[in-house]
């Protein structure tokens, strides 16, 4: 890995052990004592990084989709809308690993975080129109023989589920106090066994034109 880089010459640089020992000194002196820090740390490279295998966290959960569609070629796919009440369920279950296939976790706080969390407690029958949905991917949809009062209402079993697209909503969700049963959220399942394909649905997903 190349050296740490704090302003400094060259030649004061010293050994990777020195750079490791001076920048934990400047950065986290009064966090973690530095010995017990540096035992359980390893050198590794990018390459390594990626190419190591990490067995995710399966997720199986049941949804029921309101005013829902199916599209089942060339990908299945189910669309629908689901009480935001549930997402926050979700998380409080879940937590972080609900976004493992994600390329970020859920950001604490922000402007678009709070914004949510604004609208879901003051005009919570808005959230719908305000919102751009979520995108889950997973490994199968299997739809549940269930009665339904109506026929726009679906209920599914869903395995190996992943958050690509919403992880700041859900985040705001799981922070907000009392959500309305009038606060709904679009949402997309995905089916996919390709690796690639969801790599593809995740990066399009999240590419957006600054406004």
């Amino acid at each position: 890995t190349e050296p740490y880089r704090s302003g400094r010459r060259d030649e004061d640089a010293g050994s990777p052990d020195a750079r490791v020992q001076s920048f934990f000194s400047r950065e986290i002196t009064h966090k973690y004592d530095f010995e017990d820090f540096v035992s359980d740390c390893i050198y590794v490279t990018k390459k390594e990084i990626f190419e190591y295998e990490i067995t995710p966290y399966t997720i199986n959960e049941n949804f029921v989709l309101d005013n829902f569609f199916c599209v089942k070629k060339p990908i299945k796919m189910y669309s629908g809308c689901i009480k935001a009440s549930f997402l926050k369920e979700l998380f409080s279950r879940h937590g972080n690993n609900l976004f493992y296939k994600n390329i970020r976790f859920a950001i604490r706080k922000s402007p678009v975080n709070i914004g949510i969390q604004n609208t879901v407690t003051n005009t919570p029958d808005r959230l719908l129109y305000y919102h751009n949905g979520i995108t889950f991917i997973c490994d199968k949809i299997s739809e549940k023989a269930i009665s339904a009062t109506s026929n726009s209402i679906k209920h599914l079993s869903v395995n190996g589920l992943s958050v690509v697209n919403g992880a700041q909503t859900i985040s705001s969700l799981s922070n907000t106090e009392t959500i309305d049963e009038n606060a709904l959220v679009q949402i997309r399942i995905i089916e996919t066994d390709d690796a690639q394909l969801s790599t593809s649905i995740t990066q399009y997903n999240n590419h957006q034109n600054a406004v």
